[in-house]
């Protein structure tokens, strides 16, 4: 977990909004000099431990942002994924008129809701993995977090083509096979955290 200077580091950085990563840490160094000059003979120890520790907090707060900046992107795409619905529905009755029964084309309601779950469940993976320390268990849940992730990709990508006559059956195959493959790696995904907690076996960074 981040420690206190970390924490506060972060919070320097969440509340420039609009500043430069550059400007932040600008900042964050000037009060540092402050503490390692408070006298008028250089210490080298304390300037390496200050050096250090700067160090520490810029790549605690480069870690933080990456895991950050990945939920937020699936939580923003987690939001457009809802105005598919309605997108969806206007598709559906498209297909109706190209002959398919209302029972045949919910399908594409079925992909949205399998796609929203998954972005859900993505969101949440970068808050795990957050806190997560380096292990065996770890690359497996990181492999299948991008197995997921990339599954939930391409099926995004398929119900925003248009659906034309011609490409219609074609489409369908391709929509109900990676949203079940989707469904499949989520619950493979997520029977592993079960799993990690019963038998203890996720290990997390500590101060």
């Amino acid at each position: 977990m981040l420690s206190k200077s970390n924490i506060l580091t972060r919070n320097l950085f969440a509340a420039s909004a609009g500043a430069s990563f550059a400007l932040t840490v600008a900042k964050i160094g000037m009060i540092r000099l402050n503490v390692r000059y408070n006298c008028n003979r250089y210490n080298e120890d304390d300037a390496k431990a200050a050096r250090d520790a700067q160090e520490r907090s810029r790549a605690a707060l480069q870690r933080y942002l990456f895991y950050c900046n990945r939920y937020m992107n699936h939580m923003q795409s987690l939001r457009f994924e809802h105005k598919l619905y309605a997108q969806v529905k206007q598709k559906m009755e498209e297909m109706q008129q190209h002959n398919m029964s209302w029972i045949e084309v919910q399908f594409l309601k079925k992909a949205v809701d399998v796609l929203c779950q998954c972005r859900a469940t993505l969101m949440y993976t970068y808050v795990f993995a957050f806190y997560l320390k380096k292990n065996n268990q770890s690359i497996i849940f990181e492999n299948n977090q991008a197995d997921l992730e990339n599954a939930t990709e391409v099926l995004s990508g398929y119900l925003e083509r248009d659906i034309s006559q011609d490409s219609l059956q074609d489409i369908k195959q391709k929509v109900q096979d990676k949203y079940r493959y989707c469904e499949s790696r989520r619950r493979v995904l997520l029977q592993h955290v079960h799993e990690g907690y019963e038998k203890d076996l996720w290990e997390y960074i500590e101060d």
